[in-house]
């Protein structure tokens, strides 16, 4: 073999032993760097979850389609007495101070009812202390014009008194327990007077006003007499026309009003004595009696006014917004009687 063979075979040992020592260098590395590295978490598949949330609206869909088919292949029975709660104080506008329903309200349900010829009467379920003189009387108006339609029920529960027992006296029939509250019908104002407490820590009060009267039941001043003879007299025209008014709806003598109309609050036993009702009962007396009256079946449904979310939003900011009247701005007529001076 020649020198040069030699050399060469020698040179591709070497050329071999190099790529050899090189190629485990490079596969050490890549193994140890391989553990210091965290395993891959599996990817998901969007396209899948996609695919899984499309499939259950999908769904949400056709049970709403199938449902709204329903309701116009199979409506729900109605029944033929609408049952319309007057629940809380009355007022003209929710306040949100304390539980209450609005007249317009009511007045809108009864005027609903009356207007329904699949009604064939109105049963108000009545469980109110009073409220807003004019509030009741709005009430009062409308059950009037109702009752030249169809029968008008009144059902009262715990208390049907004062403005709530006014309502009550305009319709055809009046319901309620032995226990129940009924009655009421007078008149009182009241106001809170700090006269005294101004007086006490030496502090002073000034109004400047156009008029004699026009601070008459400030709370800052005590009442003179003649003020307070003038509030009497006004009084006096409330009752009186509080009175007028129950004694028309309820067919009683001048003797039977005089009984009643002192501000006292009668129970039910006490209430029938003084025809302030026509009978004992709960809701299935009212049903017996008006299957007796109106010669059929009875079944009843509950009318309400229904607000969206948005309406009830602008009904609170609505009473949040509104501008309280000062104590020298507020009667209170009989027991929740309210007449606000503006």
């Amino acid at each position: 073999m020649s020198v040069f063979k030699k050399k060469q075979k020698s040179k591709n040992i070497l050329n071999a032993f190099k790529l050899k020592k090189l190629t485990s260098k490079q596969s050490l590395t890549q193994s140890f760097t391989s553990k210091k590295q965290k395993p891959q978490q599996p990817t998901t598949q969007p396209v899948y979850i996609v695919q899984k949330r499309s499939s259950f609206w999908r769904w949400v869909w056709i049970f709403f389609i199938v449902m709204f088919f329903i309701n116009l292949l199979f409506p729900p029975s109605r029944g033929n007495v609408a049952v319309i709660k007057i629940d809380g104080v009355i007022t003209t506008s929710n306040s949100g101070l304390f539980a209450s329903v609005e007249s317009q309200d009511i007045v809108s349900l009864i005027k609903k009812a009356a207007d329904d010829d699949h009604f064939k009467a109105i049963v108000l379920e009545i469980n109110s202390p009073g409220g807003s003189a004019v509030a009741s009387e709005e009430i009062v108006n409308a059950v009037l014009e109702a009752r030249q339609k169809k029968p008008v029920i009144a059902w009262i529960r715990d208390i049907g008194a004062s403005g709530a027992y006014w309502v009550a006296s305009a319709a055809d029939y009046i319901i309620a327990s032995k226990a129940s509250i009924v009655g009421s019908i007078g008149v009182k104002a009241s106001y809170v007077e700090l006269a005294g407490f101004i007086e006490r820590y030496n502090a002073t009060y000034q109004e400047l006003t156009s008029g004699e009267f026009k601070d008459m039941a400030s709370p800052f001043k005590h009442l003179t007499l003649v003020e307070k003879q003038k509030i009497l007299e006004k009084l006096r025209k409330i009752h009186e026309y509080f009175k007028t008014s129950v004694k028309a709806n309820r067919n009683l003598t001048t003797q039977d009003i005089e009984r009643v109309a002192n501000g006292e609050f009668f129970i039910g036993l006490e209430g029938k004595e003084l025809k302030l009702i026509d009978a004992f009962g709960s809701k299935q007396e009212v049903k017996t009696f008006l299957e007796e009256k109106l010669n059929t079946s009875i079944d009843f449904e509950s009318l309400s006014i229904k607000k969206s979310l948005v309406g009830m939003f602008k009904s609170f900011g609505a009473a949040k917004q509104k501008a309280k009247p000062s104590f020298s701005e507020l009667l209170l007529v009989s027991d929740y009687f309210l007449i606000e001076a503006k």
